[in-house]
């Protein structure tokens, strides 16, 4: 299956920032390609029907990727893929930058394999509609595959300090 095969390939980049970045770029911009005729459509139209749109829509973003300047940037431990112009805009640290084909070709093989496996990607959004009682509209890729379908991210900050709080709770029973 190619969820399997995107999974390899997050693999293959090493270090697990590097994963998450790479998954968040690609579902991004994939998540951005998922216009409103789709998501009107959803409703209408079967599962075949569905993987088959999604896939020609998801196809048009992974270029868009190839349009991008994706820049591997951070220390040891803590790289990320970004992009470059946004990050430029945003300002902040530059350290340890590396620019060129090779890391744009790593978050676009992201891309492109996610979008072959549409009906993996269906079947998940349907499946989290379904579990939510939510709308389409309201589906968050990036969390959806990055944390959900792949593995590869985890869960923000904000729902960490939860854990964190529940640590402490723990640690003052004792």
């Amino acid at each position: 299956a190619r969820g399997e095969d995107a999974m390899a390939h997050l693999r293959s980049l090493g270090e697990k920032s590097l994963q998450c970045s790479a998954c968040e770029l690609a579902t991004a911009t994939m998540d951005s390609a998922v216009d409103s005729t789709f998501i009107k459509q959803w409703k209408s139209t079967d599962a075949k029907q569905r993987a088959k749109k999604l896939r020609a829509s998801l196809k048009k973003a992974c270029p868009k990727l190839h349009e991008m300047q994706i820049a591997q940037l951070g220390d040891v431990g803590s790289r990320e893929y970004v992009d470059f112009n946004k990050k430029m805009q945003e300002g902040g640290s530059m350290s340890n930058l590396s620019m060129g084909p090779e890391q744009k070709e790593a978050v676009a093989k992201v891309c492109r394999l996610l979008a072959e496996d549409s009906g993996a990607l269906v079947d998940l959004m349907s499946a989290s509609l379904l579990k939510r009682g939510r709308r389409l509209a309201d589906f968050r890729m990036v969390e959806e595959v990055c944390q959900g379908m792949l593995g590869v991210c985890s869960k923000r900050e904000d729902d960490d300090d939860d854990d964190d709080d529940d640590d402490d709770d723990d640690d003052r029973e004792l």
